[in-house]
């Protein structure tokens, strides 16, 4: 079961907070140059895995794939499935 934080977050300079609660999720403070990059990659992270749940089953079922492409098609969905399984502890 994932136990990662469900919720809509926000990146408040370095820091990243819940949206409704203003809880500090994470605070990113190494790689000093990268730490504002970094805080809003975290607070996108519950946008990006809700997204790439949703649309992998669509992409996966209706996509017309030439047979050049069939490799990389089932690459890119295997990438998907292992994005969703690594936020989700495995779960897919």
């Amino acid at each position: 079961m994932s136990n990662h934080i469900i919720g809509l977050w926000r990146s408040v300079g370095t820091s990243v907070v819940d949206v409704v609660s203003d809880v500090e999720i994470a605070k990113c403070t190494k790689y000093y140059s990268k730490r504002l990059e970094n805080a809003r990659l975290i607070a996108a992270a519950p946008d990006l895995l809700n997204a790439l749940s949703r649309v992998l089953p669509f992409v996966d079922c209706c996509s017309v794939i030439t047979p050049e492409d069939f490799r990389e098609y089932e690459a890119a969905l295997a990438d998907a499935e292992a994005a969703i399984a690594k936020a989700t502890g495995g779960e897919k």
